[in-house]
């Protein structure tokens, strides 16, 4: 499984050696092209990378609530040519989500280069309601985002990983073929207890570090899962898009490279318990 953590703008030449590929906002990069001069790094970041480092182009409903406006994603996508992108959604809405699939694929998906992969975020509120809604889109997209916090999950942080593990293993049963693309996660101790195959492919998440900026240092013990809850589970109530300028202090920075390390090794199956 392919791995990308978003960071601060201060890493961004950093992450190319953590991470797997690249995960950029279109809303942040729309807002560059507006005007917003505190996104330049950012902007050029992603538009001058290397032809051999994949990049995913998220639509930014997670950080909007709903994807940024068609029209300008479109021209975006086709500016940057990633290696994968997601198709509009609509955050806890299958109804709206499907109308927007349809209405891109009507009006601006044959702009975009057939290489490109397409993806979209399955919206529900049940297991069955998220196989539907592949059903309905798996004609024209390769790979499908799954959420780590539906609206019909617990909120308990560790029933929930589990029941994310059951979403899985439901859209695996129903066919086996299918890509998957974990859209962030609620701890790295779901990858120690569940470990996925290879039809899931990639995962993008902050949290390893903005559990660092805001203080928290993951136990390098897997022994310690049952006993350090407070920081396996932490989740910040920040998003990393909210802090793209903030500068790291020599604690917090060293608190990244552990959680990084910490998070990888979880999910690269180097951790037990």
């Amino acid at each position: 499984m392919k791995i990308s953590h978003e960071v601060p703008i201060q890493f961004l030449d950093k992450s190319t050696h953590f991470n797997d590929y690249d995960y950029c906002l279109a809303h942040l990069m729309l807002r560059h092209q507006q005007g917003w001069s505190n996104l330049e790094a950012y902007y050029n970041f992603y538009m001058s990378r290397p032809n051999d480092r994949k990049i995913y182009l998220d639509n930014s409903a997670f950080e909007l609530g709903r994807s940024v406006p068609a029209a300008p994603y479109c021209e975006l996508i086709q500016k940057m040519d990633p290696y994968l992108f997601f198709i509009p959604d609509v955050v806890d809405s299958y109804r709206c989500t499907i109308d927007l699939a349809n209405k891109w694929m009507d009006k601006h998906d044959h702009k975009i280069d057939k290489k490109v992969l397409r993806c979209q975020a399955l919206q529900g509120k049940s297991i069955e309601q998220l196989i539907d809604h592949y059903e309905r889109i798996r004609s024209f997209v390769s790979v499908v985002g799954v959420g780590y916090n539906y609206a019909f999950f617990s909120k308990d942080p560790t029933k929930r990983i589990q029941q994310r593990g059951e979403v899985v293993d439901a859209l695996l049963a129903h066919n086996p073929q299918m890509w998957i693309h974990l859209l962030g996660c609620q701890s790295y101790a779901e990858f120690v207890y569940k470990r996925y195959p290879g039809n899931v492919i990639s995962v993008d998440t902050s949290l390893p570090i903005m559990a660092a900026i805001d203080g928290v240092n993951y136990p390098d013990d897997g022994h310690m899962l049952c006993q350090a809850q407070h920081l396996v589970y932490y989740k910040s109530p920040h998003k990393l898009a909210e802090n793209l300028d903030l500068v790291l202090n020599e604690r917090q920075e060293l608190s990244l490279y552990n959680n990084v390390m910490i998070f990888r090794n979880a999910v690269k199956g180097n951790i037990n318990v």
